[in-house]
């Protein structure tokens, strides 16, 4: 029976991750969620978006879109490794939004390393002209001409030893 029910959890693991990242999706994400707050163990849980993203993406299509999303899912790796390792949990909730959950301890350190490696590596999916600029110009609804900032992200981090969180929202 155990081997049954930790497959079907596997399958459902699966069918929740992100096809671009490979990271776990929302299902997984919650559960983890409820997991640590069951737990009782304080814990940091780190919400990422990326700003100007729609803008960028419309400017430079769906192919180098995607390339920012998998981007930021390799620094969130990377970084994560220096940062708790294993013990952290990393997910794609869907389009540019990620979450992590880590250690209170780790989170501000983590938070702020994501950022500057962002900062670093994003520049690159920008052409020459538009980096030099720190724009992009994307047409509106109104098919008027926009100036948009270079990429970068925004992190809402909540700890659970700051801020109590007894239940979570499935």
């Amino acid at each position: 029976m155990l081997r049954i029910h930790n497959v079907l959890q596997w399958s459902r693991q699966q069918r929740s991750a992100s096809p671009l990242t490979g990271l776990p999706g929302n299902l997984s994400i919650n559960d983890e969620i409820n997991r640590r707050l069951a737990s009782g163990e304080p814990f940091a849980m780190l919400q990422i978006d990326i700003d100007f993203f729609k803008a960028f993406n419309d400017h430079y299509g769906y192919a180098r879109g995607d390339q920012a999303i998998q981007a930021l899912a390799r620094i969130l790796v990377t970084a994560s490794a220096g940062h708790g390792g294993d013990a952290n949990f990393l997910g794609h909730i869907g389009g540019d939004d990620f979450v992590v959950l880590t250690s209170a301890e780790q989170g501000e350190s983590l938070a702020e390393e994501l950022i500057a490696e962002f900062n670093r590596t994003i520049e690159g999916l920008y052409d020459p002209a538009d980096r030099e600029r720190g724009h992009v110009e994307v047409r509106n609804r109104l098919h008027q001409i926009e100036r948009f900032p270079l990429m970068s992200l925004t992190i809402a981090l909540v700890s659970t030893d700051r801020m109590p969180v007894s239940t979570w929202p499935s």
